[in-house]
């Protein structure tokens, strides 16, 4: 048995279902060429509480299950920023409607943030960071969002929202790779 095939095997009693979609986000980016994450911790307020530069993949598939634990239990936002893709990496946020529709296609991972929005990755060639602006802005996606390698973590509750809400953990695997 190989490793990803010894992942898929952890039931979920053990971890739950958030490890395991964490998880596997962690291989869809290694299949890209993702081999580190930055790890941002944000409090209720939205303030930084913590953070780390270059976890390996390894070590942080191993730590998942206690990083998305105590994020849970302190009310925190575990944010993870992959790392250095064979390809660009651009992440298109607040997505609702037909404008999720329009990037289907492109996408090779769908995230449903909160009720009705989503977050699309789109994997390109070198696009350089004025195209990924433009197809933000093309997309209709938020601007501002925390930048084109951010996402949050599977399961992970919405402290943001000054109250501790149902994870979100719907999200599709559109392509393993572009």
């Amino acid at each position: 048995m190989d490793e990803a095939e010894g992942r898929q095997a952890i039931h979920l009693e053990k971890h739950g279902r958030g490890v395991e979609q964490a998880w596997r986000m962690l291989d869809l980016f290694a299949s890209l060429g993702v081999h580190a994450f930055d790890l941002t911790h944000t409090d209720i307020d939205g303030q930084k509480r913590g953070f780390r530069r270059a976890v390996g993949f390894e070590a942080l598939h191993c730590g998942v299950p206690h990083l998305l634990d105590s994020a849970i239990q302190r009310q925190r936002n575990l944010i993870v920023r992959p790392q250095c893709a064979l390809v660009e990496l651009v992440q298109l946020d607040d997505l609702s409607g037909t404008m999720l529709e329009r990037l289907k296609a492109a996408a090779f991972l769908i995230l449903a943030t909160s009720v009705g929005n989503h977050q699309a990755w789109v994997a390109l060639p070198e696009c350089g960071a004025e195209f990924a602006r433009r197809l933000r802005q093309g997309s209709g996606a938020d601007p501002s969002a925390s930048g084109p390698r951010a996402w949050r973590a599977a399961s992970i509750s919405n402290a943001s929202m000054r109250r501790i809400s149902p994870p979100c953990a719907s999200w599709k695997a559109l392509r393993n790779a572009p």
